[in-house]
């Protein structure tokens, strides 16, 4: 037969200090009566011992509190000398057990009012205690028990499927209609750090596989329907003004922070960004932007605050390339370092040239190499940028010739 945990044996009041009520009470009346009509309560399930109205706390704060079933409630609940310290209405009794194989139908919108404290569910035979703090709702389950192949074994689910159409501006492929699977909402004012989402995972001795892992926040989507779908891992939209700019905060945005803190010298690599490419075909690219955008950018990394160990701000594999888009719009390799360990510099066309120039705005050439088939070498001399060109033989010594350049 299956067993079920039982619902705390107390409700827990506490001050506007956050100090358990001792000797508080609570006035029970029915819902909508203006604090007028008495409601009774009880201190047991039969109901066969109603409670005192109002209803003396322990010194601890507590009560038993038994509910009757189709009665709503309005609390009002004060310090021993009858100064209210807050109101809470529709106070509503619910059924809190519920068998494996029955299921139990909550109908139209339901408030679980708990006053100060706290709403538990728990499939656990070792439940944690949160009396006493400002917890509001408790979700606890503890699994010790081994995963098969490509099994996931969710904690908790929350399961929310749409089907309805919303208003999408498809040139753009942005969409004015959102439907929230999981919403988290707040609002922090005062000094300090407000949090809409925390996960605090810990990472044990790994099991006979000699490996485990831990994922603070993953996810897996898919796309099983749209020919012309965008599946977004991580979203979000940082703004410094509530109103499109007419008013706007200084404010710090920063989309993704990465904080690593690593204390063991393992040869093992850490990365604030890993990307891994586990498709049939490769991706476009690792980082990439959107080139339908509203607003341009000032740079598109920026280094300038770091330090690097090994002095090198970027790495490349051996074979690679930089690239730039040319002016007619194709991707071309600029700078290369070849499987032979050569570095190349490629002229992108036969009228491409390799430069160095004055500063910004003028880039006035001084030296440059060009794609010219007999001289492609030309040096600034006497204010005018000259061709180089060779000399006689042995103008330069037996076996060897000079440039020279025209007067």
């Amino acid at each position: 037969m299956t067993k079920l945990l039982t619902p705390p044996d107390v409700l827990t009041f506490f001050d506007n200090a956050g100090k358990p009520l001792a000797y508080g009470k609570v006035f029970t009346y029915a819902a909508g009566t203006a604090f007028v009509t008495p409601a009774a309560t009880f201190s047991d399930r039969a109901g066969s011992a109603a409670n005192t109205n109002p209803i003396i706390l322990n010194i601890r704060g507590e009560a038993t509190i038994y509910l009757t079933a189709g009665q709503v409630y309005d609390w009002l609940i004060t310090d021993p000398g009858n100064v209210p310290i807050r109101t809470r209405l529709g106070v509503d009794a619910f059924a809190n057990s519920v068998t494996a194989d029955t299921a139990q139908t909550l109908t139209g919108p339901k408030l679980f009012d708990t006053g100060s404290g706290y709403t538990e569910f728990r499939r656990d035979t070792a439940p944690l205690n949160y009396v006493g703090t400002r917890a509001a709702l408790v979700v606890q389950n503890r699994d010790a028990g081994n995963g098969g192949v490509n099994d996931q074994i969710p904690g908790v689910v929350f399961q929310f499927t749409s089907t309805g159409n919303g208003i999408v501006n498809a040139a753009t492929e942005l969409s004015q209609s959102i439907w929230w699977g999981l919403q988290l909402s707040q609002t922090k004012t005062g000094d300090g750090s407000g949090h809409c989402a925390t996960a605090v995972g810990e990472l044990g001795a790994y099991g006979p596989g000699l490996y485990n892992e831990l994922g603070l926040f993953q996810g897996t989507g898919t796309n099983k329907g749209s020919l012309l779908g965008t599946i977004s891992g991580v979203e979000m939209l940082l703004q410094d003004s509530p109103n499109g700019g007419t008013t706007s905060y200084s404010t710090k945005m920063q989309p993704i922070v990465s904080r690593i803190a690593k204390y063991n010298a393992t040869a093992r690599k850490s990365h604030s960004f890993f990307a891994s490419s586990e498709g049939a075909l490769p991706p476009d690219a690792i980082l990439g932007g959107n080139t339908a955008g509203l607003a341009s950018w000032k740079r598109g990394i920026d280094f300038s605050g770091l330090s690097f160990t090994t002095g090198e701000a970027a790495l490349l594999p051996n074979n690679t390339s930089l690239a730039w888009y040319r002016a007619g719009g194709a991707a071309v390799s600029c700078m290369f370092l070849s499987s032979a360990d050569n570095f190349l510099i490629p002229l992108p066309t036969t009228s491409s040239k390799v430069a160095i120039t004055t500063s910004a705005p003028t880039f006035a050439d001084r030296f440059a190499v060009d794609n010219d088939a007999t001289n492609a070498v030309l040096v600034w001399v006497g204010g005018v940028l000259k061709r180089a060109q060779q000399g006689a033989p042995d103008s330069g010594g037996v076996g060897k010739r000079n440039l020279i350049v025209d007067n």
